[in-house]
Order: C-alpha cells, then sequence, then structure tokens
C-alpha cells in the first residue's frame, strides 16, 4: 500500500484498498471497511473501471447485509447491477 500510494500507481491501488477493505469486513471492522472502499470507488470512478466498480459496491452491500442494514445493502447491490448492465460478471 505504501509504494503503490507514494508511486501513484492507481491501478494497483484500486485492488489494494478493495483488498483492504474485504478483510476489514471480514473482521467486522465495517466502519474501516468503507473507508478503503470508498478510496477504491473514488480511484475507479477516476479510472473507469467498471469491474472494480461493480466489485466495490458488492463489498460494501456486504457489509450492510452483515451488520443488519439491509435497506442499504439492497441500494448498494443494485448499483452493482447497474454497473454490470449486460456484460458478463462471473467474478460477482
Amino acid at each position: 500500500l505504501q509504494i503503490a500510494e507514494k508511486a501513484r500507481i492507481e491501478e494497483k491501488l484500486v485492488g489494494i484498498y478493495l483488498g483492504l477493505a474485504r478483510v476489514y469486513r471480514n473482521l467486522g471492522e465495517f466502519p474501516i471497511s468503507r473507508n478503503y472502499a470508498d478510496k477504491s470507488l473514488k480511484l475507479a470512478r477516476e479510472n473507469g473501471e467498471w469491474r472494480a466498480l461493480a466489485e466495490t459496491y458488492q463489498t460494501i452491500a456486504t457489509g450492510y447485509f452483515q451488520e443488519g442494514s439491509y435497506q442499504k445493502a439492497l441500494e448498494y447491490f443494485e448499483q452493482a447491477v447497474i454497473i454490470i448492465g449486460e456484460r458478463r460478471a462471473p467474478f460477482l
């Protein structure tokens, strides 16, 4: 993370932030998870990475679902579905 941030390697940072969001979500640290997911979303939007956007929305949605915030989870799941559209996305 430090190397990628220092070198401003955005294509790597998106994946790193997303990975950290998943780890913290699995640890039950939902606010920290969302913080990293927000960073991933920002960079994915800037770079036009639809897969990373969809995957990040899905990660956020899963966190909200695990917290019991079902309405918020549904909103984020729907965003992922909209982004995927007619594309193939077997990873989700």
